[in-house]
């Protein structure tokens, strides 16, 4: 089958390009504080993400965590 964009949450340290980029497409956005993050990032952008979180275990812990899909 075929996740619909709502389903499906992307994972990245660049807020532009990944997190504003998946929110653009209607995906969920977790902003992990990895590689390409510098402070303050989350605040920089018009379009917040769903979650800041430290690492990517972190974020799929708040995927699980959010998950209203069984």
């Amino acid at each position: 089958s075929t996740a619909m964009p709502d389903e499906a949450t992307m994972i990245g340290d660049d807020s532009r390009d990944d997190i504003c980029g998946a929110m653009a497409a209607g995906l969920r956005a977790i902003l992990v504080r990895t590689g390409k993050y510098m402070a303050g990032d989350e605040s920089r952008n018009d379009i917040a993400p769903d979650a800041v979180v430290d690492d990517f275990p972190a974020a799929v812990d708040w995927i699980l965590d959010h998950n209203q899909r069984i």
